[in-house]
């Protein structure tokens, strides 16, 4: 593990510092092999490595956070995973997301973890119903059994704040950035055409309840004295709005 590690580094210093193309080209092509690799457990810990490492540098936090991304919204042949709201997928990510929910982290690195963590859980809406993939299926009955409104609320309960001053910014900001992202994600090109039609289908009956949950989500963000005078989470909810 420590060898590919520092592998992992060398090729990532060369694709964004080094001057030698021959270098670059080679680093690039290594990096796409083992981000297409089979062996899941061992891409996404390298990441969460790379993630968690305090001397490791912008460039390799944000690819494994690209990486993490990319692997939660696609399924890699021949890889085996677990299911997408299995705790031992989700768990490792939301902690990694919340170390990043700060105003000091690198924002790029924090958008890269939501959109991971959004991506993961929209699969997972997939996997545990049986209308949205399904010709036959309705979105008006997943709207009614509280899909979408579930997975908003359960991330509303995930980054409740309460605590101390710190823990409450990181939530703020974590669900200001959640919300941001969602419907980019809903919309991703990467997402096949027939699920993007289903999730417009699924915003659009959905749209009242999902509106109630998200505004009650976001004046709960705003009750916290000690997060309104953040000018980050200010941007954020009016983006989110």
């Amino acid at each position: 593990m420590e060898a590919f590690y520092a592998q992992y580094v060398a090729a990532v210093n060369a694709l964004y510092d080094g001057v030698d193309q021959t270098r670059r080209h080679e680093a690039d092509r290594w990096l796409t092999s083992w981000r297409d690799s089979s062996d899941t457990a061992a891409v996404v810990n390298l990441c969460f490595r790379a993630l968690q490492e305090d001397a490791s540098s912008p460039a390799i936090q944000l690819l494994a956070a690209q990486t993490l991304h990319y692997r939660s919204r696609k399924r890699i042949a021949g890889a085996v995973e677990p299911p997408c709201s299995a705790p031992e997928r989700l768990d490792p990510l939301l902690d990694s997301f919340r170390h990043y929910c700060h105003p000091a982290a690198p924002r790029g690195v924090r958008l890269q973890l939501a959109l991971a963590l959004t991506a993961l859980l929209l699969r997972g809406l997939h996997e545990n119903s049986a209308e949205l993939d399904n010709p036959d299926g309705s979105s008006e009955r997943m709207a009614d059994q509280g899909a979408l409104n579930g997975m908003l609320a359960h991330l509303g309960a995930l980054f409740a704040g309460g605590g101390d001053a710190e823990s409450s910014q990181r939530d703020a900001i974590a669900l200001g950035t959640l919300l941001l992202v969602l419907p980019d994600q809903m919309r991703s090109k990467d997402v096949s055409l027939n699920r993007r039609s289903r999730y417009a289908l699924l915003l659009e009956a959905s749209s009242a309840s999902t509106g109630e949950t998200a505004m009650q989500i976001l004046h709960g963000i705003l009750a916290h004295p000690e997060v309104q005078q953040l000018r980050e989470l200010q941007n954020l909810l009016v983006q989110a709005l």
